[in-house]
């Protein structure tokens, strides 16, 4: 059974698989591949600063240092979700 410690954080990682896999069938992919990032143990913050990530986008540096410094002065754990873009409509000529 686990104690009920475990049994928050198991519940939460099988709700992102699944929220996780509802995405990627949306988005049109097969399945979805967990990295080792994703496998990592519960978190211990009681806060979390959530953000996005688009692909083939640079980063903009001097935010992305902000954030890092505000979530470790609000001791807090900066998630990065990453995001696709795709353009719904072909070009217009």
């Amino acid at each position: 059974m686990g104690s009920a410690k475990e049994r928050p954080a198991r519940d939460r990682d099988a709700k992102q698989k699944a929220l996780t896999a509802f995405l990627a069938k949306k988005a049109g992919e097969e399945k979805y591949e967990w990295t080792d990032s994703q496998k990592h143990a519960a978190s211990k913050s009681q806060r979390f600063i959530i953000t996005c990530a688009q692909n083939d986008t640079p980063i903009h540096k001097s935010f992305w240092e902000t954030l890092k410094r505000y979530a470790a002065h609000n001791e807090a754990e900066l998630l990065v979700i990453p995001s696709r873009y795709q353009t719904p409509h072909p070009e217009i000529q």
